[in-house]
């Protein structure tokens, strides 16, 4: 039996690859990395079946989902965003997971565990059996690096945070960042990710405005005081508790006393959470030689995509997707350049003209729709593409 870990294309957080960077630590050495937001494809594509680590968050595009039924999944460490998405067919995670017969999936591998209460709640209003896991980056191992009694690393802030602590700290101020290595491959994006934990191991004390940097800090050890800046302060919900933290304005008023020269311990609160998820992930993996997997089982279809997506926009009272040609392009029935197909597997369509149809999967760049129509005019039936940097999503 394989394993395979998470791994991510497109992305500007490197907060991503430390949660793969957990799972990494848990499991043999995995045969596959596997595309966060191409779980169909790429699972289709392994040999036999896969045992994955589902820590994350999912649906940055709804239509390469749900996973293939090669992956035999631990849904642990999972948050659920109500976040708009860069889909195509623009539907929120939170309304696409939790819909039948998509929701389904979820369904028949639960408990899932969840990363934070309001996610737990998500579920459980869905009738999703769940529990709060916590996040399964507390469960990262200090790395083997001297502790530096005299640095204060400092991860992305607000620069009014950054100035109050240079007017307090009598130390080496060090700043970090989690973005803007989007152009690096996975292999470098890992490596980066581990350098920057082992800085936040080796500093006496962090502060950060970032989930996946406080929580591997309270794993390793490292005192660290989390700002809460973030928009999106319910994918916090339950585990700021783990953490020292405060507002910006609280911060820089000096209501929180926070001495970053001679921080306070951590509180210790995650232990129990960090030592049930590697109960869970050992397990997980323990039972991977007689735990039965089949590839036939019970699994959504393209048209349980399809019917869940029409019901959200249904519900919500939306027009469905189409999109306007920004210039003159083609509709394609592959993902090859239109220079390469013959004119039987080509559409040639004018700038401004609208095409619309159930979306099929999104590979290499093109979206793929079901027997599309041209303003309104059907073309041959089957698959048809579109390289979506030619063409603007309208509703």
């Amino acid at each position: 039996m394989s394993f395979g870990v998470l791994a991510y294309s497109g992305t500007n957080n490197l907060g991503d690859e430390i949660q793969s960077l957990s799972a990494l630590a848990r499991i043999p050495t995995p045969l596959y990395y596997l595309n966060r937001d191409n779980l169909q494809i790429d699972g289709d594509a392994v040999e036999g079946h896969v045992s994955v680590v589902m820590n994350g968050w999912y649906c940055q595009r709804p239509e390469n989902w749900p996973p293939s039924p090669k992956i035999r999944p631990l849904f642990v460490s999972m948050h659920i965003s109500q976040e708009r998405v860069s889909s195509a067919v623009k539907v929120r995670p939170s309304e696409f997971l939790l819909t039948p017969p998509i929701s389904d999936y979820l369904r028949r591998h639960a408990p899932i565990g969840a990363r934070d209460l309001t996610t737990k709640q998500l579920l459980q209003d869905a009738d999703i059996e769940s529990y709060f896991s916590g996040c399964l980056t507390l469960t990262l191992d200090r790395p083997d690096v001297a502790r530096s009694d005299d640095l204060v690393v400092l991860n992305d802030l607000p620069s009014s945070v950054v100035s109050s602590v240079r007017e307090r700290s009598k130390k080496f101020l060090f700043r970090t960042s989690h973005t803007d290595y989007s152009d690096l491959n996975v292999q470098e994006r890992f490596l980066r990710a581990r350098e920057l934990l082992a800085l936040y191991a080796r500093a006496s004390c962090v502060v950060t405005g970032r989930l996946h940097c406080a929580l591997p800090c309270i794993a390793m050890g490292t005192p660290v005081l989390l700002i809460d800046v973030a928009a999106d302060q319910y994918r916090f919900a339950g585990l700021k508790e783990f953490t020292h933290h405060c507002s910006e304005s609280e911060f820089l008023s000096g209501s929180i006393v926070y001495d970053v020269d001679s921080p306070p311990p951590n509180k210790g609160h995650h232990v129990p959470y960090r030592n049930s998820l590697i109960r869970r992930v050992n397990e997980f993996v323990e039972t991977v030689s007689y735990s039965p997997w089949s590839v036939d089982q019970p699994h959504p279809t393209q048209k349980d995509r399809n019917s869940t997506i029409r019901e959200i926009y249904r519900r919500l009272g939306r027009p469905a997707p189409v999109w306007r040609a920004e210039h003159g392009t083609f509709l394609k029935r592959s993902t090859r350049s239109s220079s390469e197909l013959s004119s039987e597997d080509k559409i040639y369509v004018e700038r401004n003209a609208v095409t619309g149809g159930d979306v099929l999967k999104y590979e290499n760049g093109h979206l793929f729709l079901d027997s599309p129509h041209i303003n309104g005019s059907p073309v041959p039936p089957g698959a048809w593409c579109i390289y979506k940097e030619h063409w603007s999503s309208i509703e």
